[in-house]
């Protein structure tokens, strides 16, 4: 056994499939935070950040326990003219007063500190320490 750490990568599942490996300590860490995003690295080094919309049991591959996890579908629309768009991308920060993901922007309190705040928090006064 190497003594990497494991990390995120590509799959292919029995069917075909491209599913993200993860070891269940990244999936119980990054859920109990509330993200969805994970930086699955690739063959080639290349890190890219990968929603996941849910994750199967866990197993054990080479004494390291993971969940496959199944990325996101991007959805893709047509406006008038043909040209196509990608949907919004859903906040990946919470704001650090309420805990909301709507409106979250970077802000800076009071004492000059970077934070992530939301349009209802953000009043000017707000002060992180």
């Amino acid at each position: 056994m190497s003594d990497i750490e494991p990390v995120p990568t590509w799959t292919k599942s029995r069917n075909g499939e491209w599913l993200v490996r993860i070891p269940r300590e990244w999936w119980d860490n990054y859920r109990e935070a509330g993200e969805n995003e994970f930086p699955v690295t690739k063959r080639n080094g290349e890190k890219k950040w990968v929603s996941i919309a849910k994750a199967s049991k866990p197993f054990v591959l080479d004494g390291v326990e993971y969940v496959l996890g199944t990325p996101v579908e991007e959805r893709r629309g047509y406006r008038r003219g043909g040209t196509r768009t990608t949907r919004p991308h859903t906040a990946s920060h919470r704001c650090e007063l309420c805990g909301g993901t709507r409106n979250v922007h970077k802000a800076v309190d009071m004492s000059c500190i970077p934070c992530w705040l939301c349009d209802k928090c953000d009043d000017g006064a707000a002060s992180i320490c």
